[in-house]
């Protein structure tokens, strides 16, 4: 269940990322966006959609506990209410996964079907495809066909074909489509467009997911019509009627599949994006103190959300964490005995280094032998072995000396039932810890001083009726 909420926890993390980016994409092109092409608007959308795979808060967390607390390792624990919750949105992440992927399978299965049937282009098509390929220097390949598709597009993820409609055009207005064609090539729409629909898959519950998505959409065709306008020696009127005598109704927006043209509809918000942001020429020291005011209050922004989020986690943690009761108790000897209930191994030996022994077996120990151990135990980390066949009237007799004075240890057992005993002590102890629980116990001894420790134990098991 553990695997499931932290499973549950990144995808959460991921979509924080991508959010935050978004929203700063959003103000960017708002207050900045009279400065900036299309092209450079549709870059840094890109780098947008990659952030909805970075799991910033939980880098952050790990990176802080690794390099501010030492800890080679980070685990987040979960109340039993957040693995109820948390089980419950992967159910329902799992279900609209599948069905996201069920519609794009379908989706790309109807566009097999349709170009099932397809015939090569002529010559002259072909003619122009190696002249726009030597212009653009591209050496790949394409095969171009024409199908009973309803607008241009090129398809595939490692074998790209060109698809036209099934009319006859001028060599002017196929130029324009094959060129829109190998310009969504060559600033690689075609690999980014699966990347961008499983973001949206993985992110279907976030709203700004689906704004992005729909912005990714449109900001490929604007940039890719930006540079075909620009270098195709044509103006924008000129190349927009070509356009639109090429297009048709667009298809829905599948995995494999980028829609050139698009539908009518999308022309006229295409021109006026073009308009609004295409012809402008920004200056090299403009653009890099727009750079740096992006690179800067991006950083602020994730790291405060990050911390934020971490926050969050530790409030909904600690208040849904009804189980786990901790108190002391004082044994026979005077010794104080801290008690934890009801804590997995994990949230106490997080930390813990492999154990020594893979077990010690009561059945086979012989009463009154020691076992010895001799171990470094770095800081903030824990050394632990497990112990068997105990009947529950037996007694743990732990020992412990280590040559550095400034030490401070945490020594105690975990019982089957997963309550932690422990104590607190110094460079030398001698404690006896009473078991009254049938079943495996580990023995751990935790560093908590501030330097790593070379550790001498002495452990022995013996029934309660002789020791007492």
């Amino acid at each position: 269940m553990d695997i499931i909420c932290n499973i549950v926890l990144i995808i959460l993390s991921m979509s924080i990322t991508g959010t935050v980016l978004s929203l700063l994409w959003i103000l960017l092109k708002t207050v900045f966006g009279k400065f900036l092409r299309s092209d450079i608007l549709y870059f840094l959308l890109k780098l947008v959609i990659v952030s909805f795979y970075i799991p910033i808060f939980i880098l952050d967390i790990t990176i802080k506990s690794y390099f501010y607390s030492g800890f080679k390792n980070y685990y987040f624990f979960f109340s039993k209410p957040m693995k109820i919750v948390l089980g419950l949105i992967f159910a329902v992440m799992v279900v609209m996964i599948i069905i996201k992927l069920i519609s794009w399978i379908k989706g790309n299965l109807k566009i097999k079907k349709t170009v099932r049937f397809r015939i090569p282009v002529k010559v002259n098509v072909n003619k122009i495809v190696d002249e726009l390929r030597a212009e653009m220097n591209i050496k790949k390949k394409f095969d171009v066909y024409q199908a009973f598709v309803t607008t241009p597009f090129i398809y595939g993820f490692f074998k790209h074909v060109i698809y036209l409609k099934m009319e006859n055009y001028d060599d002017e207005d196929i130029k324009i489509a094959i060129r829109h064609e190998l310009t969504h090539y060559k600033q690689g729409d075609v690999f980014f467009k699966p990347i961008a629909s499983i973001m949206f898959c993985i992110n279907w519950f976030n709203p700004l997911a689906w704004y992005i998505k729909n912005e990714y959409n449109i900001w490929a065709e604007v940039s890719c019509d930006y540079k075909c306008f620009t270098k195709g020696g044509l103006t924008v009127e000129e190349y927009f009627l070509g356009v639109f005598r090429m297009a048709g109704e667009i298809y829905e927006q599948y995995m494999g599949i980028v829609s050139p043209v698009g539908g009518k509809s999308e022309i006229y918000k295409r021109t006026t994006l073009m308009s609004k942001y295409s012809r402008n020429e920004i200056k090299p020291l403009s653009l890099a103190l727009i750079s740096l005011f992006t690179v800067i209050i991006s950083v602020f922004s994730l790291y405060e959300v990050s911390y934020a989020a971490g926050n969050l986690y530790n409030y909904v943690y600690e208040t849904t964490q009804t189980e786990i009761k901790e108190y002391d108790v004082v044994t026979e000897d005077g010794s104080v005995e801290h008690v934890i209930n009801n804590v997995t191994d994990d949230e106490k030996n997080y930390n813990a280094t492999n154990e020594v022994f893979n077990q010690i077996s009561y059945n086979d120990y012989k009463t009154d032998e020691n076992i010895n151990v001799d171990v470094i135990v770095n800081k903030n980390e824990s050394w632990m072995t497990t112990v068997s066949g105990l009947n529950g009237d037996n007694i743990i007799l732990v020992a412990l000396t280590c040559e550095l004075k400034d030490s401070v240890f945490e020594i105690g057992i975990i019982e089957p039932d997963g309550t932690v005993r422990y104590i607190e002590c110094d460079n030398r102890v001698n404690h006896r810890f009473k078991v009254n629980k049938t079943g495996i116990y580990k023995i751990f001894i935790t560093n908590i001083g501030q330097e790593d420790a070379n550790v001498k134990c002495s452990i022995m098991i013996s029934p309660q009726s002789k020791e007492e």
